[in-house]
């Protein structure tokens, strides 16, 4: 990003549980970061009329993974609006 507060990609890296190590290059991305949000599209995906502007957030939550470990829950601005976002892991 270019500067501070810019929009996010989420990447995952793959876990060495045995060795306890980072597997690098078992890594990909969840979500993309996005260089022009959409003006149009799918309408049960839009929020305040405006499709998924992208990823904006700082850091993830502690304790960001959902129950069942298949999600991950993360605050990001939505317009002039914070919202939670369930981002699949799959």
């Amino acid at each position: 990003f270019d500067t501070h507060g810019g929009c996010m990609s989420l990447n995952v890296l793959g876990w060495d549980v045995n060795e306890e190590k980072a597997l690098v290059d078992s890594s990909w991305e969840l979500v993309a970061a996005v260089d022009i949000p959409e003006r149009s599209g799918d309408e049960s995906a839009k929020v305040i009329n405006m499709t998924f502007p992208g990823l904006f957030t700082d850091q993830l939550p502690d304790e960001c993974f959902t129950a069942d470990g298949k999600s991950i829950l993360v605050t990001s601005q939505w317009g002039s609006v914070k919202r939670i976002l369930k981002v699949s892991t799959e």
